[in-house]
């Protein structure tokens, strides 16, 4: 009986192992660019409405500019003050067209996605920094 139960948790504790996933490095584009060394970076704010979220609580949302030399990145970014800190998404401007124009796809296949009537059906698009 013993053996039987050390062989079962042997198994469990290697399928975990197994199981485990990598981290990836989760810098996004607004870390990688903004962490340059040895370089001038200017940050540009421009508020825009905040938008309302349930229970009369909302986030602040605002585009942000970087400019390094030439380079120049536009970020749209939402941030929720929460008790303790501020959490901020940001996302690229061409991260943003790229969800734009695959939400015009999942539209589109979403009337025939409906037509097959499945027990589950998932459609997924995440972007270079894993905005899904």
């Amino acid at each position: 009986m013993r053996n039987i139960f050390l062989t079962c948790l042997l198994m469990i504790v290697s399928y975990t192992f197994t199981l485990a996933q990598d981290v990836k490095n989760e810098e996004t584009k607004i870390d990688a660019f903004a962490s340059k060394t040895g370089i001038i970076i200017k940050f540009i704010d421009y508020s825009l409405p905040n938008i309302k979220l349930t229970m009369g609580t909302f986030v602040e949302t605002k585009v942000r500019i970087l400019i390094s030399g030439s380079d120049t990145l536009y970020f749209y970014q939402i941030e929720k003050a929460t008790q303790y800190s501020t959490k901020t998404a940001s996302i690229e401007y061409s991260d943003l067209l790229e969800v734009t124009k695959a939400l015009a796809l999942l539209k589109e296949a979403s009337i025939t996605d409906l037509a097959l009537n499945p027990d589950y059906l998932e459609n997924k698009f995440v972007t270079e920094d894993g905005l899904k």
